[in-house]
C-alpha cells in the first residue's frame, strides 16, 4: 500500500511591525489550514482512500492507496481540495520572518559542525533573505541549507542529528 503526503508549509510567526505584511495573521492562516485539510480527509476517507490530517504544526493530509490506484487517490485528492476551496495559501513571509528562519538555519549548522560534520559556509542574512524571497513562496525550498548534500541528497544522519524547527 502507498501512503501518499500532502502538507502545507505555513509558518507561525509574529509579523515585523515595518514591513508592510505585519497585519498578516499567521495564526489564522494556520486554523484556515487545519480546517480545510479536516475536511480534505474527511472527503478522501468517504471516496474510500483513508486519509488522516497531519498533526505537526504544518498540517496536511496523509492518505493511503491500494497498488496501481496511485492515481486515482491524487484525483480524488485534487477533487476534494477542489471541492472544498482548493488548498489555502499563506502570506509571503515577511523580513523579519524570514531572519528567523535563516536564525534556525544557523542554529542547525552549529549542531551539524558540533556533530562533526562539515556544513556550507552561509550567505549574509541580507543575501539570504533575497535569495529566499527569489526562490518563491514555496516554503520548501531554501535559499541556503547547512545540511551536508551527497549526490544530491541530505544526510540522514545529519537530519537526524539536528532536526530543524520547521
Amino acid at each position: 500500500m502507498l501512503w501518499l503526503l500532502v502538507a502545507l508549509g505555513v509558518t507561525a510567526c509574529s509579523p515585523a511591525s515595518d514591513d508592510p505584511l505585519a497585519t498578516v495573521d499567521r495564526q489564522a492562516e494556520q486554523a484556515l489550514a487545519r480546517e480545510f485539510f479536516a475536511e480534505v480527509a474527511d472527503c478522501m476517507t468517504e471516496d474510500g482512500y483513508p486519509a488522516e490530517v497531519i498533526d505537526d504544526g504544518d498540517g496536511g493530509v496523509e492518505f493511503a492507496s491500494p497498488p496501481g490506484q496511485e492515481a486515482a487517490a491524487e484525483r480524488a485528492y485534487a477533487s476534494c481540495a477542489e471541492e472544498h476551496g482548493g488548498e489555502p495559501t499563506s502570506a509571503p513571509l515577511t523580513d523579519d520572518e524570514i531572519a528567523g528562519v535563516y536564525e534556525e538555519l544557523l542554529r542547525v549548522q552549529e549542531c551539524l559542525e558540533v556533530e562533526g560534520y562539515t556544513t556550507p559556509d552561509p550567505p549574509s542574512l541580507p543575501t539570504f533573505v533575497e535569495q529566499y524571497r527569489k526562490a518563491g513562496h514555496d516554503q520548501e525550498i531554501v535559499a541556503w541549507s547547512p545540511y551536508p548534500v551527497a549526490g544530491g541528497i541530505v544526510d540522514v544522519g545529519a537530519l537526524q542529528a539536528c532536526p530543524g524547527e520547521e
